[in-house]
């Protein structure tokens, strides 16, 4: 029989308790991946930090083998410093529980979105799409249109940035067809002041956050956010003069140099760019689609 000494297991136990604890170390937020595609075939991308394709990272994405980002189904377009843009398609048969997926953890569509529902039980907030313009931007799909049966829905929630899914899967629609989105194009601040905005039709715009309390470098500005459900979040912006995500936990703010430019957009294909979209200054989305169904009558464009 072999005999351990005392002082042996000590020195067991002193291993074993160093073993355990290495194996439960958090994650660095290095070990995040931020990029999507290969360079060999020319389809890299990189998304600013919270956003990567690993498990870890704080708002995970998908990846495909082709290079293309995505949100559940859906391929995301731009990401901002405040938001996610992704293409919504105008479909025959998308369903509103098809639509639960752009609602996560740390996003969700906000109501800068006129998602453009069908076969409603009841009269919903926003306006009526015209047949006509459906078919003009959208294309002549075979979906049994109406003037009667395509309502425009931005939520019910006056008070609130985003929609809520609970609602939107309330409001008593059978399908989703598409969206206009009112995109923020350029602006001082988080907030939008003095800021321009474009109407893009196939488009959706979501809103993201990090949850928590505010953990922004010390050259970045914290915009709180309250999120859908009541819960609190947060974004961290670099201040005029500096570049990179703002964030503590990422790279954090740089000084930038003259002819540098924010890193901020994640640019989707030629392809995905809506044409003929409108701009204003502080339009409002009724503003906008009133200003998209003079488009279809023929009537120039001009500001709101």
């Amino acid at each position: 029989m072999n005999l351990l000494y005392p002082q042996t297991l000590v020195a067991l136990t002193v291993l074993v308790i160093i073993s355990i604890s290495a194996s439960v170390k958090p994650v660095k937020s290095a070990e995040c991946n931020q990029t999507c595609g290969t360079a060999a075939r020319g389809n890299l991308n990189r998304v600013p930090y919270p956003f990567g394709f690993s498990p870890v990272c704080g708002i995970p994405l998908k990846c495909t083998g082709t290079g293309q980002i995505k949100i559940g189904t859906f391929q995301v377009q731009n990401i901002t410093s405040n938001s996610i843009l992704i293409d919504l398609p105008a479909k025959c048969g998308r369903t509103v529980r098809q639509t639960e997926q752009l609602f996560g953890p740390n996003y969700a569509l906000t109501r800068q979105n006129g998602l453009l529902l069908k076969y409603c039980t009841s009269q919903l907030n926003g306006c009526i799409i015209p047949t006509a313009m459906v078919e003009a931007r959208y294309g002549s799909l075979d979906c049994g249109f109406r003037s009667d049966n395509v309502s425009c829905y931005s939520g019910t929630d006056a008070g609130s940035g985003f929609i809520s899914y609970d609602s939107l899967n309330r409001s008593g629609c059978g399908e989703v067809y598409s969206s206009i989105a009112e995109v923020d194009v350029g602006g001082d601040d988080d907030a939008g002041r003095n800021s321009t905005v474009s109407l893009q039709f196939q488009v959706a715009e979501l809103g993201w956050w990090l949850g928590g309390g505010c953990n922004c470098s010390a050259e970045a500005e914290c915009t709180n956010v309250t999120v859908p459900g009541g819960g609190s979040g947060y974004r961290c912006q670099c201040r005029e003069g500096f570049g990179g995500d703002g964030f503590a936990g990422g790279r954090g703010c740089q000084k930038e140099k003259r002819d540098e430019l924010p890193d901020m957009w994640v640019l989707a294909p030629e392809s995905s760019i809506q044409e003929g979209d409108v701009s204003a200054a502080h339009a409002t989305l009724p503003e906008l689609a009133k200003v998209a169904v003079e488009l279809v009558a023929g009537k120039d464009k001009r500001n709101v």
